[in-house]
């Protein structure tokens, strides 16, 4: 029985009972303060992994539902969690438990193929998770080898010397706000801290949100401010495989939220919300952590916002892998666009925990990208849908579905909105009226 197809009728309920209770992806925190000699740096062999791992790979039926879902599998990539994991589930029979050799026979191009999405762990039909594996693989490429992909290690190097990942890029980090009036974090009279992260900092397109978000606070008099100097959670980091970087730099953060006595964090990209709320916990940093679309959510439904204008046009919305299956928020976004949106709604075929990643995770937003490109594949989705307006909830998304429009030439028919900005454009208070002096845009630089 045990040798045989039947012994998964023990191994699956096993191994979903023993599964993460917090969908997505749950890396195994490193301590880096143990002995040399009991410190692991990632994994290159099956006695490096943990035993849910090695369970999973013996639960494996090779149904391929993983594959299927993969969106590197799915545009012609070397990696294939269902290789991954009958490679691995092959050692394991065989007895090869401390054979490195395994890490080599999967590849490296294979394993920083991943995009961190977590669909093969949502679609797992016996709650493996595959992406666990293979950043466990990807930690020791890059802590034990120093061996990772030439763009995501010069991401790398800018993110240990200027604080963010962003090579060559032109922006000043006070761009975003010019022209705004944005209160810096005051302990005594700030509510909130809005967490404003690297990709609004450096990032062009980012810059936008952010702006349309503070004007959407102001206008609804929430209490908040920002840090003097934006800083980055060290998400690119961890995702990239660098642990030890994301150690210090979290907490860094968390030592400066404690000297400020910040409580309570509002973030517009999902990477930031998934590392404050989930990791930051571990090293002692607990808060409580919102998204932008879940307080633009509550801020209407409290009356909070008038809204006028509402956009008459075909809407659909992209789900975000770290908001969506990460960490199961999809009602907010989408009641916010049924509260300002006046045209048809469109649901695209993969949506919510099926959603397709738009191609900029893990660490995969400064890697070149052989063959198809993970956002085309997405952007012709949208695109079939009939959909004039792409809203989106975070700023990688934002970035990927944008540039996979102006890939296939609809530009003048697609447009891409972050639902701040979407917000934005429909507010009618007189706080927001008043914002009507600053430019829409920060000035390029």
């Amino acid at each position: 029985f045990a040798y045989t197809p039947l012994s998964h009728l023990v191994l699956g309920p096993a191994n979903a009972a023993l599964a993460h209770r917090r969908s997505g992806i749950n890396l195994r925190p490193i301590d880096f303060e143990a002995d040399e000699k009991d410190l692991v740096l990632g994994a290159a062999k099956l006695s490096d992994l943990r035993g849910k791992t090695l369970l999973d790979f013996s639960a494996c039926v090779g149904c391929g539902r993983c594959h299927e879902a993969c969106p590197a599998a799915q545009t012609g990539k070397a990696l294939s969690p269902k290789r991954v994991m009958l490679t691995c589930a092959g050692y394991l029979e065989q007895g090869r438990t401390d054979d490195a050799g395994l890490i080599d026979e999967l590849g490296r191009e294979a394993i920083f193929d991943c995009t961190s999405c977590g669909a093969c762990v949502e679609e797992c039909p016996v709650s493996n998770s595959p992406a666990e594996a293979i950043l466990e693989f990807r930690r020791h490429f890059v802590m034990d080898r120093s061996e990772m992909p030439d763009t995501m290690a010069a991401a790398n190097r800018n993110l240990e010397a200027r604080g963010h990942p962003f090579v060559g890029t032109a922006a000043n980090p006070d761009d975003w706000r010019r022209g705004l009036e944005v209160p810096v974090y005051d302990p005594d009279a700030s509510e909130y801290l809005l967490w404003i992260g690297c990709s609004v900092a450096y990032e062009e397109r980012a810059q936008q949100v952010a702006r349309a978000m503070v004007r959407i606070l102001d206008a609804a008099q929430v209490s908040y401010g920002i840090l003097e100097e934006p800083r980055c959670t060290g998400d690119p980091a961890k995702m990239m495989g660098n642990e030890m970087q994301f150690h210090e730099i979290a907490t860094a953060n968390i030592e400066a939220f404690h000297e400020m006595k910040v409580r309570k964090v509002i973030t517009s990209c999902p990477h930031c919300f998934h590392t404050i709320k989930n990791e930051y916990p571990q090293f002692g940093g607990n808060y409580e952590v919102l998204h932008h679309s879940q307080v633009i959510d509550k801020l209407i439904s409290e009356k909070k916002l008038q809204l006028d204008d509402k956009m008459n046009k075909r809407v659909t919305f992209h789900d975000s892998c770290y908001l969506g299956r990460w960490n199961a928020v999809y009602d907010a976004p989408r009641a916010v666009l049924q509260a300002v949106a006046q045209g048809d709604i469109v649901e695209l075929p993969r949506r919510k925990q099926h959603g397709f990643c738009c191609g900029a995770g893990g660490g995969r937003m400064w890697q070149e990208e052989k063959g198809p490109r993970v956002n085309r594949n997405r952007t012709q989705e949208i695109i079939e849908s009939g959909a004039e307006v792409a809203a989106v909830a975070c700023p990688f998304c934002t970035i990927m579905i944008t540039d996979g429009v102006k890939d296939a030439g609809v530009e003048e028919k697609v447009q891409v909105l972050d639902i701040a900005e979407v917000v934005r454009k429909s507010l009618k208070n007189i706080a927001a009226k008043k914002a009507e002096a600053a430019p829409e845009s920060p000035p390029s630089t």
